[in-house]
């Protein structure tokens, strides 16, 4: 599936997740989640867990990020259940 490909990507390659993290990748990736449908918001939080599962020091980095827990926070108050 190729919406999934980014979830493996921060799986295969350290690199490319730290630099996502270093060089304003949250933000973009924000941008486009919050006028996502659920589909895509389900394939964001995959991709979000795949990246704290996976690289060291992501999940400081997304409890640094206010936008990103605001958004998380968003999707637990809302009525639409967007999480699998």
């Amino acid at each position: 599936m190729k919406q999934n490909n980014i979830i493996y990507q921060f799986q295969d390659d350290q690199e490319l997740a730290n630099g996502f993290l270093e060089l304003d990748g949250l933000d973009c990736l924000l941008r486009v989640a919050k006028e996502a449908d659920q589909i895509h918001q389900n394939y964001i939080l995959r991709a979000l867990s795949q990246l704290i599962s996976t690289q060291p020091g992501a999940i400081q980095a997304l409890a640094r990020h206010n936008e990103t827990i605001q958004w998380l926070y968003s999707l637990l108050s809302s009525q639409v259940s967007s999480i699998p």
